[in-house]
């Protein structure tokens, strides 16, 4: 996503976590020398870091809203569970 090196859905993602990111802060779950070339490491120095965090912790929130309710939505109409659904699907062979 957006030139991340690991999708953000699989790790724990919070408001905080994206403002490092954004401010070119290196952390053990999001290591710089990973981020570095996503577009976005550094970007926002110059922006208040808990304005930063504040603003993208509500996208955060809002994102996975959406997510659930969409689906939901395919697990009413008999789609399956939707995107999320292969998140939770267990590997083959796994317990």
């Amino acid at each position: 996503m957006w030139g991340a090196p690991a999708p953000l859905q699989a790790r724990h993602i919070t408001g905080t976590a994206i403002a490092r990111i954004f401010h070119g802060l290196s952390t053990a779950a999001f290591p710089g020398d990973q981020w570095r070339k996503c577009g976005f490491w550094g970007r926002y120095t110059a922006w208040d870091f808990r304005t930063v965090a504040d603003v993208a912790g509500r996208e955060v929130d809002r994102f996975f809203l959406l997510q659930e309710a969409t689906d939901e939505a395919h697990r009413r109409a008999g789609g399956g569970g939707g995107a999320g659904a292969a998140r939770k699907r267990k590997a083959p062979g796994a317990p």
